[in-house]
């Protein structure tokens, strides 16, 4: 496992040695950093269900100022530090061992808005419907933003919320990426049509 790509590109990251933990693999975040590599400079990212905090971590090498990691798990909160520190990215990091809608509220009261949101929730326990809603209704969002859900194809986020519009949604064997745009200013924003591997 590895940065693919910016300023920490080809360093390696450690895995979480854990069997509750699948990590994001390299040709999907390939696939999905391609698309959203845009979105990266300067953004505020929050990677929720973090694991080893790949997608957050990645984000930081290609632009991103800021990266908050979630997750509860005890090896993935170690595996996460250990791997700020070994990329040297502690002033631009913050972990929170917290589940993932208390990380909604306790980050939109203290004020805190992210442009880029990643989620990578266990299968096959109704995630994907419960974030996209949470996410929705939370306000730690800035005006405009993408939100980045991993989820197997049996299980489907549904459809998308007043303010967001499906931007793009790959498939890799049984796992799907499927990616949102925002606008807080207007319940619909142009959709791009679907595309599948």
């Amino acid at each position: 496992m590895r940065i693919i790509a910016g300023e920490l590109g080809g360093r390696r990251l450690r895995p979480v040695k854990s069997t509750a933990v699948r990590s994001t693999a390299d040709r999907v975040k390939e696939s999905l950093f391609n698309i959203i590599a845009a979105e990266l400079p300067h953004a505020y990212v929050l990677d929720l269900f973090c694991g080893s905090g790949a997608l957050g971590l990645e984000s930081l090498s290609r632009g991103a100022d800021r990266a908050v990691f979630v997750d509860q798990g005890r090896s993935a909160l170690r595996c996460t530090h250990d791997n700020i520190a070994q990329l040297g990215a502690e002033l631009s990091s913050e972990v929170l061992a917290v589940d993932a809608g208390r990380a909604l509220r306790q980050l939109s009261g203290r004020g805190d808005r992210f442009s880029v949101i990643f989620a990578d929730p266990p299968y096959g326990e109704g995630w994907p419907k419960r974030l996209l809603q949470w996410v929705a209704e939370s306000d730690c969002r800035r005006e405009h933003g993408v939100l980045v859900i991993e989820h197997h194809k049996k299980d489907p986020p549904g459809d998308a919320p007043p303010g967001f519009s499906e931007w793009t949604s790959r498939r890799f064997g049984d796992t799907v990426i499927t990616i949102w745009r925002w606008s807080r200013s207007s319940p619909t924003t142009e959709q791009a049509p679907d595309q599948h591997e």
